[in-house]
């Protein structure tokens, strides 16, 4: 049996493939435990003498940077970081 695919046969697959993923929420096909991106504070602190290094410690915010121009100190809130 040769069954060929119409352009609207496939543009209904897809628009039905579309609106069964806009339905399903993404933390049910991420799994339990998941926090997407949206849901996750990130922050980066430049400067980490005096308050900057208390930023470093600050909130439930995910780190993605440290930033200094004296390495002792750079050095310092990645050891302060690693702790938190």
């Amino acid at each position: 049996m040769n069954k060929r695919m119409t352009r609207r046969s496939f543009l209904q697959t897809a628009s039905a493939a579309t609106a069964l993923c806009s339905i399903v929420p993404r933390h049910v096909l991420g799994g339990p435990g998941y926090t997407p991106p949206s849901e996750q504070l990130t922050k980066a602190v430049i400067g980490v003498g005096g308050m900057g290094l208390h930023h470093l410690g600050m909130g439930d915010a995910k780190l993605l940077a440290v930033c200094d121009v004296d390495a002792a100190r750079l050095e310092n809130a990645l050891r302060t970081a690693a702790r938190t």
